[in-house]
């Protein structure tokens, strides 16, 4: 098994993992931290791989990111899976369907870094339905 799931979080088995996405999100951003003016197909995996941070930076939060591979030119029906692997520092994700799968380094601090996003205010109505 490559993945496992305890305590909340999510191990890879990173040895397992071959023909592997290694990204470091800074190479795909502007000075202001936008995600660059890249070709198409360039750019359509930027997006990807910053919803990947987005998701995966939430952590303890379900993923509901689909994969965004077409094996045989239909569309995986995977949705990743996605973790902290804190050897590598990196967000390790996988797809249990097709096997796509990759590390994302230079994340933090990014616009879609989620990991120290503050407690939502509860308001005076939630609070008295409590």
């Amino acid at each position: 098994m490559v993945w496992t799931l305890e305590q909340g979080l999510i191990f890879f088995d990173i040895d397992l993992m071959v023909d592997m996405w290694v990204v470091d999100l800074r190479h795909f951003l502007t000075p202001a931290g936008a995600l660059a003016e890249l070709p198409r197909p360039a750019r359509v995996l930027a997006e990807y791989w910053a919803q990947i941070v987005a998701q995966g930076s939430l952590f303890g939060e379900p993923v509901t990111l689909r994969c965004r591979r077409r094996p045989g030119r239909r569309a995986c029906a995977g949705t990743l899976n996605i973790g902290l692997d804190l050897d590598l520092d990196g967000l390790v994700w996988r797809c249990p369907v097709c096997g796509d799968n990759g590390i994302i380094h230079g994340w933090q601090g990014t616009f879609w870094d989620n990991s120290e996003l503050p407690e939502p205010l509860v308001t005076g109505a939630e609070s008295r339905a409590s």
